[in-house]
């Protein structure tokens, strides 16, 4: 005896409701498998229930896509309104900072200058038997966050 398999956990909801049809529209009036009456009314309510959530749930996510497109579009005129009070505060406060942040606006913060850095201390010099490749390396600084070996490879520099 064969063991039925539903063979939907890996379909679309689509698929799944096409499936579903397929099924309602076999078994009905099939003499192979009479007195199906009962279950299949029920599937057949449980068919039109599921088509019917998935129809809600398709139409909201095309309204959401129209609201979420309209809301972006609604804050970048909004953006673009916001800074022509903002150039002209500037304008009239000159970029003082108290008088800015009296409006509501605010300040950028003043760029740090860029940090002296102490020379590089146990500079090597590294070839692995390649002419014209040489790898450098160093001790870290103290302190550093990053280091970036910025290696290029170019060709021959007689300059």
């Amino acid at each position: 005896m064969s063991v039925i398999a539903l063979n939907v956990s890996g379909l679309s909801f689509l698929e799944q409701i096409d499936k579903g049809k397929d099924v309602i529209l076999k078994c009905t009036d099939n003499p192979k498998v009479p007195n199906l009456g009962p279950e299949l009314a029920e599937l057949t309510t449980a068919q039109a229930a599921f088509e019917a959530a998935h129809g809600a749930c398709e139409s909201a996510k095309t309204d959401s896509k129209a609201k979420t497109a309209a809301r972006k579009a609604a804050q970048k005129a909004w953006t673009a309104k916001l800074k022509v009070p903002a150039a002209k505060i500037e304008n009239i406060t000159g970029g003082e900072p108290e008088a800015v942040l009296s409006t509501g606006l605010e300040v950028k913060a003043e760029p740090m200058p860029v940090q002296p850095l102490e020379a590089l201390t146990g500079l090597r010099a590294m070839t692995n038997g390649t002419p014209g490749k040489t790898k450098l390396a160093a001790d870290p600084l103290p302190g550093a966050l990053l280091f970036c070996d910025c290696g290029r490879s170019s060709g021959n520099r007689n300059s």
